[in-house]
């Protein structure tokens, strides 16, 4: 029966030879369009690592010698130990739970820094976090097994991420206390802990990364006036504290009360509103493309179902000739599914090709935004071939829908008709 339909395809090679290289187009445009918004669900829905909820960033500036309030006698204290002052009144106010102090390191804070780490000869890249010991608990890090990384961090020791190990130390389950070598320090350094992943922002993903502390005697003597701009001091404050206009009753307080030397607390901003300016572009995206998704699929549908609607309708002179033949009607609207699938099955050869070419070219991970040219391999990352499957399977069910919807409308109504009034033009 196969072969009697593959013979039947080939005779009306003309006409077939279109609707095949329509399949192959659609599969492959449905199966681009399903994957990139799988896999940009995925990153959005991946967990980040952190707790972002009560968090707030405050920019810390320096009076010039000429503004107002300015103390033009200071002595001998540091920009640095200004910081510390400033940082440990704060931690005294109400409602705070911890402060933090870091650079390019707190989340979604647009900026990033790299450094390579060796074990070995072997060079890892990593995104590089420089924080204080109390990061951690500002941002809830955890450690893999759940417990508190408060404590861990020292001068002579990093903290990596899990990802991390697993790229570094791919047949060691446990590597705490195991050194490794950072790209222009002249000493090793121990793994002290390993944290959960971490994710830069949604859309992101997790990369592979490393924690360096910032001591109290490094934010005293590394922290001067041309670097406090980019001071990240960060705070975690109760939820019972955090109400609508926390923002503006801290800086009024901040402003009458709060202050060390000619340090002052110039901003405060939840981190939420951070969030919010570096994913709007990646959720814009997203939305884009599940509209351009709908459009598609409309267009499909039209499209499949019209050209077996059409197809169907001029072979109704074909269809009457069989049953005048001695066809029953059940077996010609099998006769018609089967040539159809059939079609969709040679059509599917060529599309699976295409997309495995292009799931392989970019790693698997098609729309699903950066990771800071961190390539999956580099991440630790294992390419996921169900996720190219499933959006395979999703695409090719949707079209064999539209093409059975296509093809039992008119089968319907010519398989009733009586042959005599079907071949009647004939």
């Amino acid at each position: 029966m196969i072969q009697h339909l593959i013979h039947i395809i080939w005779n009306q090679r003309k006409q077939n030879a279109w609707i095949w290289l329509e399949l192959v187009l659609v599969i492959v445009c449905l199966w681009y369009i399903t994957l990139s918004l799988y896999n940009n669900y995925y990153r959005y829905s991946e967990s980040l690592g952190f707790d972002i909820k009560h968090t707030y960033r405050l920019e810390v500036a320096e009076r010039s010698a000429d503004a107002e309030g300015y103390i033009s006698a200071p002595g001998e204290q540091k920009t640095g130990s200004s910081l510390l002052q400033l940082m440990n009144r704060i931690r005294r106010m109400e409602g705070v739970e911890a402060v933090s102090f870091s650079i390019a390191s707190h989340p979604y804070n647009s900026m990033s820094n790299y450094l390579q780490a060796y074990v070995d000869t072997t060079a890892t890249r990593l995104l590089w976090y420089r924080v204080s010991d109390s990061f951690f608990d500002v941002f809830r890090i955890k450690a893999s097994n759940g417990s508190s990384l408060r404590g861990k961090l020292t001068e002579s020791s990093v903290i990596l991420t899990q990802d991390a190990i697993n790229k570094m130390f791919p047949a060691n389950a446990d590597a705490t206390r195991k050194v490794i070598h950072m790209e222009g320090s002249h000493e090793d350094v121990r793994i002290a802990a390993v944290s959960t992943p971490v994710s830069y922002g949604e859309f992101f993903g997790c990369v592979p990364s490393v924690y360096t502390l910032f001591s109290d005697n490094y934010i005293e003597n590394g922290i001067y006036p041309g670097n406090i701009n980019m001071a990240e001091v960060c705070i975690r404050v109760s939820a019972n504290a955090d109400r609508n206009d926390y923002a503006d009753r801290f800086l009024e307080l901040a402003n009458n009360s709060i202050h060390a030397d000619n340090l002052y607390i110039k901003d405060i901003r939840p981190v939420e509103y951070m969030r919010y300016d570096l994913i709007s572009s990646g959720v814009k995206r997203m939305r884009m493309n599940t509209l351009l998704g709908g459009f598609l699929l409309i267009s499909v549908f039209l499209g499949i179902t019209g050209t077996f609607l059409f197809r169907t309708r001029q072979r109704r002179s074909e269809l009457a000739l069989r049953i005048a033949m001695g066809s029953s009607r059940n077996k010609l609207l099998y006769f018609l599914f089967q040539e159809g699938f059939i079609l969709l099955a040679l059509a599917l050869i060529p599309a699976f090709i295409i997309a495995w070419n292009i799931f392989f070219a970019t790693d698997g991970m098609v729309g699903a935004g950066t990771s800071f040219g961190f390539a999956e391999e580099e991440r630790g990352v294992i390419i996921r071939a169900s996720r190219f499957f499933i959006a395979l399977s999703f695409s090719v069910g949707l079209i064999a829908v539209m093409m059975i919807a296509g093809i039992i409308l008119p089968a319907l109504r010519a398989v009733k008709m009586q042959p005599a009034e079907a071949l009647h033009d004939e």
